[in-house]
């Protein structure tokens, strides 16, 4: 499903937050795409862009950020995510930290580099996605989701863990 282009940028590039209830009907094997925040993946940094939340092929929730300074900001999570059960995460930038949440529990975090999201490279195509995930500025998905996604979240500020805790329930 794609949402609202990102162009004029409206997505948050400092300070943010973005959650989803997600429930992954296959076994691991591939990469599925959550959120896909006008993201560009390469593996040339100065082609990437934006930021996604997604489950590699190992089973873990990877939040994933490229910054102006074509610094790419990823933490992984601690947590394998098998399929037949409902996850909540919550992905949070505040300003020089990066948190993933799952269930309303800190599962893992890190220090950051401080410059702004960006969301202008090669792999620019405007897009915001949920469930699927484009590459190389092309318009059609690469990575599908197998499964369900609900609840999904995007907000301006980064959320405290109270708050978290609060929308988790």
């Amino acid at each position: 499903m794609l949402l609202p282009s990102n162009n004029p940028v409206w997505l948050p590039k400092d300070y943010f937050t973005i959650s989803a209830l997600v429930y992954f009907s296959d076994v691991a094997s591939e990469t599925d795409y959550i959120l896909d925040m006008n993201h560009g993946d390469s593996g040339t940094t100065s082609n990437e862009l934006g930021y996604a939340l997604r489950r590699n092929a190992d089973g873990k929730a990877s939040f994933l950020i490229t910054l102006e300074t074509n610094s790419d900001e990823d933490l992984v999570s601690n947590t394998i995510l098998t399929s037949g059960i409902w996850y909540h995460l919550v992905a949070v930038r505040d300003g020089t930290s990066q948190r993933l949440y799952i269930g309303g529990a800190l599962d893992s975090s890190r220090t950051c580099d401080f410059s702004s999201v960006d969301f202008v490279g090669n792999y620019d195509n405007d897009e915001i996605s949920i469930g699927g995930f484009t590459r190389g500025g092309a318009s059609s998905f690469n990575f599908w989701f197998d499964g369900m996604i609900d609840e999904v979240r995007i907000y301006d500020r980064a959320l405290t863990t109270e708050e978290i805790e609060t929308i988790t329930v």
